[in-house]
């Protein structure tokens, strides 16, 4: 039985895959949602820091999307402050 099965589904995905699958890239950007549960805090923070120029967003049409790289920076320049505020 797993034999048919196993020649069964390399029929049909040589059938619809020709080209060989590559990687897929890195997520570059995520959503106001996964932004914000990747930083624990509400959509409405998320928002309010980014009207204040705090956190920096891109608009893509009228989608907003955050780079991972600033989303990393602001949590590191959070903690930098931190550090010198004790």
């Amino acid at each position: 039985m797993i034999a048919i099965t196993t020649s069964i589904e390399s029929v049909t995905n040589s059938k619809r895959n020709k080209k060989p699958k590559l990687p897929l890239p890195p997520v570059l950007s995520v959503t106001e949602e996964e932004a914000a549960e990747a930083l624990r805090i509400s959509t409405r923070l998320l928002w309010t820091l980014t009207n204040e120029g705090i956190i920096q967003c891109v608009k893509i049409g009228k989608a907003k999307r955050y780079a991972f790289a600033k989303l990393q920076r602001f949590v590191d320049e959070a903690g930098e402050l931190t550090k010198e505020n004790r």
